[in-house]
């Protein structure tokens, strides 16, 4: 029996500013479920801040998704599931 990964993927940017990367990966699907909750909910509430307030934000504003910048726009995560070999 094959196991499976769930890769939380980011994604910004529309058309050819279109960018996927990856956030974190997971062999359980809920952890990966509840990242893709939590790391959204988390962006919504930093866009929700006035420009100023984002320029002052660490790198790692977001704890979900340390990569996260908010001039990247309006992030949409998903779980991208693929095969593990062994």
């Amino acid at each position: 029996m094959s196991r499976r990964v769930f890769i939380v993927m980011r994604s910004t940017g529309e058309y050819s500013d279109r960018r996927e990367l990856p956030v974190r990966a997971f062999l359980d699907q809920s952890k990966a479920e509840e990242l893709v909750i939590n790391a959204d909910a988390k962006a919504r509430e930093l866009l929700r801040l006035d420009h100023t307030e984002q320029r002052y934000m660490g790198p790692d504003a977001n704890e979900f998704d340390p990569g996260m910048s908010t001039e990247d726009g309006d992030p949409t995560y998903f779980i991208h599931e693929v095969e593990l070999d062994d």
